[in-house]
């Protein structure tokens, strides 16, 4: 059959070939407006530490702990906190970490490689 069908079979193979689909813009997106919301929060004094983050409505820490998990969240008098968040392999196979503060700006953040640190 695989002789009878080669032709076809080769077109087959090219046009099904499985694509993947680079999701990092999307999940930059979701980051981002968390980011937003836990800065806002914390200048609120909503936020003072892990427990009251992961309690805060706002944040909606039950949904986006599916993407990712809280490493790390302490206050200091530099940056204000000092939060990071480790990505779920279901979401990233890098399982990247992402560090962010007071000082980050949301409406600029992109996820970036592990061998990258975004910018504040």
């Amino acid at each position: 059959m695989e002789q009878r069908y080669k032709e076809l079979i080769e077109i087959l193979d090219a046009t099904s070939q499985g694509e993947t689909t680079n999701i990092d813009l999307h999940i930059s997106y979701v980051i981002a407006d968390w980011i937003h919301t836990v800065q806002s929060a914390f200048i609120k004094g909503e936020i003072k530490d892990e427990i009251s983050l992961k309690d805060n409505a706002t944040v909606e820490w039950r949904s986006h702990s599916r993407m990712f998990d809280l490493t790390e969240f302490t206050q200091n008098q530099k940056d204000g906190f000092r939060c990071k968040i480790q990505l779920k392999r279901s979401v990233d196979n890098e399982e990247r970490t992402v560090e962010f503060d007071l000082n980050t700006v949301a409406a600029t953040f992109k996820l970036l490689s592990n061998h990258h640190r975004n910018p504040k």
